[in-house]
């Protein structure tokens, strides 16, 4: 600070003066007072997972570095790399390789990422065994926290092929989960689309899961339902995640991560986009009394970071700003 501010000469002058008193104050800051540095817009409780998908594909490996130095920069806690796309029909590293995931590891290292990798599940037994000989070994490999199945439609509109029905795949393949020796040191998530936790296709995948991650990402409609505070609008469809996961799908122990969306938040009469980002993490936050909700993970990092992990194309311009304001000490 400068020596002599509180001395008899120190009276103010003008709005320059006050502006520097007031830089000074806050650490030696200047410039107009609109650019100050405010509190975080949502204050995260100590030991809140925060985490973004991964769907960069090979701009893993061509800009590495930066997409490390961007998940530290915004307290990423959660990387989890898409391994495949949607359309694969059998398990394989077609999204990023086995090489590339290596290398990232590698960079991310000495930080609190910890990696999740996350793969597509088909009720196919060809699918199932090849993902259980491969996954959890090449998880426990790279040091990852998890490893997670994104079920959607390869999953609740694919025929099981090997067995009867959807249930008996989700046994054979949480029994032959159980019996891999790399298993005990990985949780195992399933994410999902709030309207399939319950149904029967869903139910017991989410039974076995101890992580749990709905996608409560609210969507825009002329219709009320979607509104701020309906059952798929924000705040609304968050409540209504946490709901549903605790009546339908909950198990001892099991920890609730809340899917949020990093697209599409603007178009809500009165609300900017970064309104809407606030008001979907706070929701997810003061959900956290009376639901096992642990942290929150957005989809997706591309629409954050970009695809070049420093806000190039496809990223928007709201939502790295938002969740960097987040990461403000």
């Amino acid at each position: 600070m400068r020596a002599h501010w509180g001395t008899s000469s120190s009276a103010f002058r003008g709005p320059d003066d006050a502006e520097a008193f007031y830089g000074d104050l806050i650490g030696g800051v200047s410039g107009p007072f609109e650019n100050w540095p405010e509190t975080a817009p949502v204050a995260l409780p100590d030991g809140f997972r925060m985490g973004v998908w991964l769907d960069v594909g090979g701009g893993l490996a061509r800009h590495g570095a930066d997409h490390a130095s961007r998940l530290r920069a915004l307290g990423i806690t959660d990387a989890c790399i898409m391994v495949n796309g949607v359309s694969k029909k059998t398990f394989a590293y077609t999204s990023v390789s086995k090489t590339q995931i290596r290398a990232f590891a590698g960079q991310i290292a000495m930080s609190n990422i910890q990696l999740t990798l996350t793969t597509w599940l088909r009720p196919k037994r060809a699918f199932i065994d090849a993902l259980v000989a491969d996954l959890p070994a090449f998880a426990a490999e790279v040091g990852a926290r998890a490893i997670e199945f994104d079920v959607e439609e390869p999953w609740t509109r694919g025929e099981p092929a090997g067995f009867r029905t959807h249930d008996e795949a989700a046994g054979y393949l949480f029994d032959s989960l159980r019996a891999n020796p790399h298993v005990d040191r990985l949780e195992i998530a399933t994410t999902c689309q709030v309207d399939q936790i319950g149904t029967p296709r869903m139910q017991r995948l989410l039974t076995e899961s101890n992580v749990i991650v709905p996608q409560a990402y609210s969507t825009k409609s002329g219709n009320s339902s979607h509104r701020v505070g309906g059952e798929y609008g924000p705040r609304g469809l968050q409540g209504r995640a946490a709901d549903r996961v605790a009546n339908r799908a909950s198990t001892s122990g099991a920890t609730t991560i809340m899917g949020l969306a990093a697209y599409s938040r603007s178009g809500w009469p009165g609300q900017s986009a970064r309104d809407i980002m606030r008001m979907e993490l706070e929701a997810t936050v003061a959900l956290r009394g009376p639901h096992p909700i642990e942290g929150a993970r957005y989809w997706s990092w591309k629409h954050i970071a970009g695809n070049n992990g420093r806000g190039g194309s496809p990223a928007n311009s709201y939502a790295g700003k938002f969740l960097e304001d987040v990461a403000t000490p």
